[in-house]
């Protein structure tokens, strides 16, 4: 991939992290993350850091303002950042349902919306979303429909940019050892009962994720657009 200039969302840990670091080998990388501490520790690298809040619309568009105006473009938009709580449905806070849809996806929604009315033509967007979009499952509600708008609102994007030959497409991933998920390095049963759900017996790695966001954004987005890239290793399946 030609040296490019990308936008990484919560890209100051877990899959974000390690796609900047990949991604910022050959390209400029810009990252928008609302952890202070972890934003940081990124000071070391050729990366471009703003600690800020994906749902706050102004400050938001400051930070987009400036990236067009330093760099003239935003090649790559990947929207990563997202968070989750696990609660039974009936006992569900309010805030839980509120906050977990604002940030995965409305802050998906206004970063996609800002970079795109900016974006030169042949430019791609990659959304991040769980293998559970169309799978919901107990506990985890909120999550899993904000995924499921992300996967319509990708294809939605798609059709309304393709005009201007800016390719929109989603990938969507089954258990990964993140931060999200830190549960799976201290309750060994949960590992195990992940396991058994996915064929293929494996649970990714942050490094793995990049690895396919790369091939993606690399060598499928040039005419693919509206597509769900699902990686999960056989998880939908079952």
């Amino acid at each position: 991939m030609e040296q490019k200039v990308i936008l990484i969302t919560g890209g100051a840990k877990g899959i974000g992290l390690a796609t900047a670091k990949l991604l910022s080998v050959n390209n400029k990388v810009i990252i928008i993350d609302n952890d202070v501490g972890a934003c940081k520790k990124l000071f070391d690298y050729n990366i471009d850091v703003y600690n800020e809040d994906i749902t706050d619309y102004k400050k938001i568009k400051e930070i987009i303002d400036i990236v067009f105006k330093k760099y003239k473009n935003i090649d790559v938009l990947i929207n990563n950042a997202a968070i989750q709580t696990t609660n039974k449905l009936l006992e569900m806070p309010i805030d839980d349902w509120k906050n977990v849809i604002d940030v995965n996806l409305n802050g998906t929604f206004i970063l996609s919306k800002l970079v795109a009315k900016k974006m030169k033509n042949n430019s791609t967007i990659l959304n991040i979303i769980s293998s559970h979009y169309n799978k919901p499952r107990p506990e985890k509600l909120n999550y899993d429909v904000s995924k499921a708008g992300v996967a319509l609102m990708t294809k939605g994007f798609a059709i309304e940019l393709a005009n201007r030959k800016i390719t929109v497409n989603a990938l969507a991933i089954g258990a990964t050892y993140t931060s999200m998920n830190y549960i799976y390095k201290f309750d060994e049963n949960t590992e195990r009962v992940a396991l058994e759900k996915i064929p293929m017996k494996k649970i990714t790695t942050a490094d793995d994720i990049a690895k396919y966001i790369n091939i993606i954004i690399s060598e499928l987005s040039e005419f693919a657009t509206g597509s769900i890239f699902t990686i999960d290793g056989g998880r939908s399946l079952m």
